[in-house]
This record gives structure tokens, C-alpha cells and sequence, in this order.
């Protein structure tokens, strides 16, 4: 009972209390209607003020929940609403760049910081300027309409606009531009001397930049579980701070939290200071300086304090999926993996407690993997089953590839990156290899779905924090619940039968799902669709894809589509391009140099056409192009796969802004017309 005295004590912090219903708070604050949030302040601030009453944890717990719901409430009200007025205006500002999301020729996506009415804002601005991250510049900024349902807010992002007239100010000469320069200088060094899969791959490990990983390779990466890899994060942080404080300062306490207090913030720069890294610099800070305070570092503590802190001065950050997978992945990993190891080595043998060493890692990643699959499944509406393994697999090599290439960056010695290379052709290797069984990605698409994984990690949290005589309640809680989704999912998966659609930039995609099997028909080029289409396949647990009906497929689209082959079998293809480039389709495939005027599935017909189109009789019209007015069309249902397609006629719906799909009672032969 050791073990559970200690923990107790913890669970009793002030800040361990009020952390969590604050939170709750913040959410409360931003999604519920103002009425309700002033109820639900007035019961809080009630519980509150009455301890004697309510007791006084109950009064705790109350303060952080009165706290967070007034907290966003007057962000909303004082900062989000003043600077939204801005949206659809112009605005001649100074903005400093922070971050490049993207550039492309002479076009760049810039996340920059601004002052308007005194207030600090933070806003993505499109130009075809070319400066750099730390550069000053002012410029004549038409801002787009502003919408609160927009998720950038979570990121901070308040507007978007595009950048009309360019005047430098000043390039960036500060620590910042400095700290950009050295990463500039690794991403060379790894594109020059390992490049392909792997340098692209060690690229995204690093710096979160996986723009130029293979479709083939991104998607294994998911199937895998191990995207949280290549989006730089905490882990990343950790790691590297693990590393550097080993070799240059050891044990030795004074030394190391001097070195954490100066190399954090340039760590920062140098990771980009998204969400997960500031959670990770400041747990570091207090992990690594408490010592010289006489104080233990806590990690439920110190993480309650990192995630008051970052929303005190950001409160939409609570909204930031990565800021609450990161959040909850060190509660899955420090706290009830942590518990459930201890409990898991006094049920084995003496003889088998030696292999503790194996089973910790994967113990602690696979609680890590169910305290985050409420916001994995929404955000990719599966889970991967091999997850656990393949994070615990790769950890260690991951922490080899950031201590070559940060030498090398340091040393300018390219040779430091010859083991680099050896361990990412691995790391390729084994991602490909696990990622090439697409059974390890459970789609769980029924109704309750996020629920039932929220359920389970509530449960298998409330094991961890709880006595030992609850701890196997819990367990047997979480394990039925977890059995019952298992069933639930095979059921839905025997039984699946609907038509998805699917759209990106100019080209969309009716995928018939019969089960585990698909039949694709594209509308438009097919051109950059490979990332897309996959989604839509792995979201709807497709093994198979019967046939690929593409009408108007050109260049790009075949190669999109050769791209699909490489990661499912595709059986044919239909495309009037086959005739021109046959060695960019799918070498595995029977092709049909022909293409389909329409298809019928039962009693519902299926075609594409250019907008604009009126000879399309069919039930089900997919759209490409588009036109400045609504368009004419004979179809039951006109669907439009252009971003740009903004008016609609009555029977219109445009797939690139809404998701849609229609059920089916069972798929009947699907005859090509």
C-alpha cells in the first residue's frame, strides 16, 4: 500500500483538484450557450463558496470549473470577439513571421503576429512574398470572413488573409533567425545525404515537415500507429532533452537545470513552439529545477501546472487535439501505464519478472495509445491495433537518428549521419512491413464510437488513480467495454454497405463499400488524390478495390492511382488514358482502355460530368469544375467536387466542404454502363 499512500497524496495537490474541472470549464465556455454558462458559473461559484457544505474537494474542483467557464468566457467576449470584427476588412499592419506552413514557387502559407487595436494577434497570411521566419514586414492585408466554428482558433490562428502590398522591415538577426538557421542547416544535411523515404521520413521525425513523404509511406505510417511520430511533439522534446542533459551534465543537479533554463526556449524555436512542445519545455523546467528547491517533481502535478499555465495566457488551446494528445498521452504513459506495470510485475513469476525491461514499454505505450484514442478516433475515425508494439519497437531508434543528425548539424560532419541512414532504412523498413497489414487499422465508424473509447479510458484511468481493491473493477469494466466495441465493430464490418464521397482541390470520388471490398468511380482528373482517396478507404476498412472507373483521368491521376495499388489491389481499371502512358497504372491490374458512361448500383445510377452539364439524367451526378453562377442540371442529386463551386442550385451539395455518404440495405451487382 505504499505505492497507493503516495499517490493518494498526490490525487490531494490543490493543483491535481483543480486542473481537471477547470479544463472542463474552458470547453464548457466555448461550446455552450451564454445562458448556460452563467447557470452552470453561479452552482460552481455556490459549491465553491460553501466548503463546510460541500466539502471541501467538491469546493475545490468547483473553484476550477468556476474559473475555466469565466476564463473563456471573457477571452471570447473581450479578445476573440474585437479581433473577429476584423474579418472581411483590410488592415495596413507590421507582422513578424513565426512559422512557414508551406511554399510552393513563389507562393508561401506565412503564420505571423500582429498588433491590431493593441491587442497581440496570431494569423495565416497567403503572399508570394519570400521572407523568412524571424523577418519583419508590413503589408496591406485583406482578411477573410471570420468563423468561429473554424478549428485554427485552437492554434491561435484568429484571421486569414492575403497579403496585397510587401514591404520588408527588417530580416530576422535574433536568436530566433539563428535557432532557424541550424535547422535549416539539418534539413540540407539530411535531404543531401540520405534522402528518399528515409530522408524525407527522418524529416518528419525531426521537424514535423512530412510534405515530401510518400503517399505509401504516410499511410503506413497511420496503419502502423505511429503518426505521432511525424508531428513534432513532447516526445520529441523529451528526447532530445534526455540526450543532451546525459552527456553534458549527468547527475549532476545545479548543472542540469542550469542548462534546461538557458536551452529550453531555443529548443522551442528550434522544435517550433507548437501546443505539445511548450507542454513538454514546461514540465521539463520543473523537473529539472526543482531539486535546486528542495521539491520532488510530481508528474501529475507538474502536468496539471503546464496545462493551467498555457491556457491562462491561451485558452483555445484546450480546443488543440494536439495539445489534449499530448496531454493525456504523458497521463497514459507516466500515470497508469506507470500503475499498471507495478501491478502487472507482481503477477508474474519470479523467473519472469526479468523480463520487466520488455514489458514496460509496451505496458506503458499501449495506455498511452487507449488514454488518446477518444481524439484519435475523431480525428481519423480509427485505431491502430499495432500502435503499442511498433512505438515501443521504434523508441529507441528514433532517439539514435536525433542524436546523429544533431551532431552532424552542430559539427557540419556529414559522415555522423552514416549510422542515421542505416537506422532509417530500418525504421522505413518496419513501418512498410506492419503498415502493409491493413487489418491493424480498426475503423470504428458506428454510431457511439467516441464515446465508447472515452468510456474506456475514463475507466481505465479511474483503475490507475483508485485504491487497489478498486483496481480490478475497473479492469473488468474497461476489458468489457472494450470486448463489447470489438463486437460492435466486427458487426459493422460484415454488415458495411454505403456509398462514401470523397473530394480534394478539383477531383472527387464515389467509393461503393461492400464489406471490406470497394468500387471507385473518380470524377475529374484523379490529380492529387492519392492522400485523400486513401483516407476515405482506411476510414471505411477497405482490403479490396474491385475497380476504378476514372472518365476523365489524366497524367497525375494515374499516378494517384498507382499510388492506391501500392498500398491495396486494386482488380481493374477503366480509363480512355491507359492508351497513352499504360506503365503509369497499376502494373497488378486488368485494364480496360474504355471508361464507363455511367454505372447502376440497383435501382440508383451513378455518373460524372463537367458543371455545367445538362444531359446527365442520372439519380447521382458528380460535378467537376466549375461556374461563377448555380448550374443547370437534370441529375436527382448534383453533387460538386470543386472548392471554388460556391453557388448551388437546390439539388446541389459541394462534397470538397461537406462530408457526405448514403447507407445502403446491400450492394446488388454493380453492372457498367
Amino acid at each position: 500500500m505504499i505505492m497507493d499512500n503516495k499517490f493518494a497524496a498526490v490525487l490531494k495537490l490543490p493543483l491535481v483538484k483543480f486542473a481537471p474541472t477547470y479544463a472542463v470549464g474552458l470547453i464548457a465556455g466555448f461550446f455552450l450557450p451564454v445562458p448556460v454558462c452563467a447557470a452552470l458559473l453561479a452552482a460552481a461559484v455556490l459549491a465553491a463558496a460553501l466548503p463546510k457544505l460541500f466539502g471541501r474537494r467538491i469546493s475545490v474542483c468547483s473553484l476550477g470549473f468556476a474559473v475555466g467557464i469565466l476564463l473563456m468566457s471573457l477571452h471570447m467576449l473581450l479578445y476573440y470577439g474585437p479581433v473577429a470584427e476584423m474579418g472581411g476588412k483590410s488592415l495596413v499592419a507590421e507582422c513578424r513571421v513565426t512559422d512557414i506552413q508551406s511554399a510552393s514557387g513563389d507562393r508561401a502559407v506565412y503564420i505571423v503576429t500582429l498588433n491590431i487595436d493593441g491587442l497581440p494577434v496570431k494569423a495565416r497570411l497567403f503572399g508570394k512574398e519570400t521572407a523568412q521566419i524571424g523577418d519583419r514586414f508590413e503589408a496591406l492585408i485583406d482578411f477573410l470572413e471570420t468563423d468561429r466554428r473554424d478549428t485554427d482558433i485552437s492554434y491561435g490562428i484568429a484571421l486569414t488573409g492575403n497579403i496585397r502590398e510587401f514591404t520588408y522591415v527588417a530580416r530576422g538577426l535574433d536568436i530566433y533567425s539563428a535557432v532557424n538557421t541550424v535547422r535549416e542547416k539539418m534539413c540540407s544535411l539530411l535531404s543531401y545525404n540520405i534522402g528518399g523515404d528515409e530522408g524525407a521520413l527522418a524529416m518528419s521525425l525531426l521537424f514535423g515537415d512530412s510534405s515530401l513523404v510518400s503517399a505509401e509511406l504516410k499511410e503506413a505510417v497511420t496503419v502502423s500507429g505511429v503518426g505521432h511520430f511525424t508531428a513534432v511533439s513532447g516526445t520529441h522534446f523529451t528526447i532530445f532533452f534526455a540526450i543532451i542533459l546525459e552527456l553534458m551534465a549527468g547527475k549532476q543537479k545545479t548543472a542540469r537545470a542550469v542548462i534546461s533554463l538557458i536551452l529550453i526556449p531555443m529548443a522551442v524555436i528550434f522544435f517550433g513552439a507548437s501546443a505539445s512542445v511548450i507542454r513538454s519545455a514546461i514540465m521539463l523546467a520543473i523537473c529539472n529545477c526543482s531539486p535546486l528547491l528542495q521539491r520532488r517533481a510530481e508528474t501529475l502535478n507538474s502536468l496539471c501546472f503546464a496545462v493551467v499555465a498555457m491556457t491562462v495566457t491561451s485558452p483555445t488551446v484546450i480546443l488543440n487535439a494536439g495539445f489534449q494528445m499530448s496531454v493525456l498521452g504523458v497521463f497514459g504513459t507516466a500515470i497508469v501505464g506507470e500503475r499498471f506495470y507495478s501491478e502487472f510485475k507482481l503477477w508474474l513469476p519470479g523467473k519472469l519478472k526479468r523480463i520487466g525491461y520488455i514489458l514496460k514499454p509496451v505496458t506503458v505505450s499501449a495506455c498511452a495509445v487507449i488514454c488518446t484514442s477518444p481524439i484519435v478516433l475523431y480525428s481519423f475515425g480509427g485505431i491502430s491495433l499495432a500502435g503499442a508494439f511498433t512505438s515501443a519497437l521504434l523508441m529507441p531508434f528514433i532517439a539514435i537518428v536525433m542524436l546523429s543528425v544533431m551532431l552532424a548539424g552542430i559539427t557540419e560532419m556529414s559522415m555522423i549521419l552514416v549510422p542515421a541512414a542505416v537506422v532509417m532504412r530500418f525504421i522505413c523498413t518496419v513501418i512498410k512491413f506492419i503498415g502493409g497489414f491493413r487489418n491493424m487499422w480498426l475503423p470504428m465508424d458506428f454510431d457511439g464510437a467516441v464515446l465508447f473509447s472515452l468510456i474506456c479510458a475514463v475507466l481505465i484511468s479511474l483503475a490507475a488513480i483508485s485504491p487497489k481493491r478498486l483496481f480490478e473493477y475497473g479492469i473488468g469494466g474497461f476489458a468489457a467495454l472494450m470486448f463489447a466495441s470489438l463486437i460492435i465493430c466486427a458487426d459493422v464490418r460484415s454488415s458495411r454497405c454505403k456509398i462514401v464521397f470523397a473530394a480534394d482541390s478539383g477531383s472527387g470520388a464515389a467509393v461503393i463499400v461492400s464489406k471490406t471490398n470497394a468500387v471507385v468511380y473518380i470524377s475529374g482528373t484523379g490529380s492529387d488524390f492519392a492522400e485523400e482517396l486513401a483516407e476515405c478507404l482506411r476510414r471505411n476498412g477497405v482490403l479490396e478495390i474491385e475497380c476504378v472507373i476514372a472518365p476523365d483521368m489524366d497524367c497525375s491521376g494515374a499516378a494517384a492511382i498507382k499510388t492506391i495499388s501500392q498500398m491495396l489491389p486494386i482488380n481493374t481499371v477503366y480509363s480512355p488514358y491507359y492508351g497513352n502512358f499504360p506503365e503509369r497504372f497499376p502494373p497488378k491490374s486488368e485494364i480496360f482502355s474504355t471508361t464507363a458512361e455511367y454505372i447502376s448500383l440497383g435501382e440508383i445510377t451513378l455518373s460524372a460530368a463537367k458543371t455545367g452539364d445538362e444531359t446527365r439524367t442520372e439519380d447521382i451526378v458528380m460535378f467537376s469544375g466549375y461556374m461563377r453562377s448555380a448550374p443547370k442540371n437534370n441529375a436527382e442529386l448534383a453533387l460538386y467536387v470543386s472548392p471554388s463551386q460556391h453557388e448551388l442550385p437546390k439539388n446541389g451539395i459541394n462534397i470538397s466542404e461537406t462530408n457526405y455518404e448514403i447507407e445502403l440495405e446491400r450492394v446488388s451487382e454493380i453492372i457498367i454502363h
